[in-house]
């Protein structure tokens, strides 16, 4: 059975580079621990992420721990703000209030930006929406609570047999 890592890195590494990248930027943000990923370093943000979460494969609890919080930063960030069609009309509606706060303003770089994006929105909504619908399949089984509390379980049972066999319950040392 695949490790609640392992089955979020295959959703991951199939995604768009960007979108990985941004996910990695918000993981950066919101999850305890991630703080030091750095922004503008020569390593790529997500190719940071991928090696931190391959730093806690072999750590069942942190294994789990950092999947249900990722999984809710996912929730949080992207999964009521990029995920359907309805989601994106907030958007475009909030980028043109942006962008016209910012002309009464006079701030021409800013409205550059934010008329640039609202150009790129149907392509960036499309590869959201689809990004979003391959994240609910991996969510809804994959890494869904049981299934990640059923690995858990599993996987402290078989260290548990093991530690059993080598004599070594003298103590809970065992336990990450």
């Amino acid at each position: 059975m695949q490790s609640p890592i392992e089955i979020f890195l295959k959703w991951y590494n199939s995604i768009p580079a960007d979108h990985g990248e941004d996910i990695a930027f918000r993981i950066r943000n919101f999850v305890p621990g991630f703080h030091d990923i750095e922004m503008f370093g020569d390593i790529s943000m997500s190719t940071q992420l991928k090696e931190r979460l391959e730093e806690f494969v072999e750590n069942e609890c942190r294994n789990a721990g950092v999947i249900v919080a990722i999984r809710a930063i996912i929730e949080f960030r992207y999964m009521n703000h990029r995920a359907t069609e309805n989601d994106w009309v907030v958007t475009r509606h909030n980028l043109e209030g942006m962008r016209d706060f910012c002309l009464e303003k006079g701030d021409v770089d800013l409205v550059g930006h934010f008329t640039q994006s609202l150009e790129e929105m149907p392509e960036s909504q499309e590869g959201w929406i689809k990004t979003c619908d391959a994240w609910k399949e991996v969510a809804k089984v994959a890494l869904s609570d049981e299934n990640i509390d059923a690995w858990l379980e599993i996987t402290m049972n078989e260290k548990l047999a093991r530690k059993k066999k080598g004599g070594e319950l003298d103590s809970w040392k065992f336990l990450p």
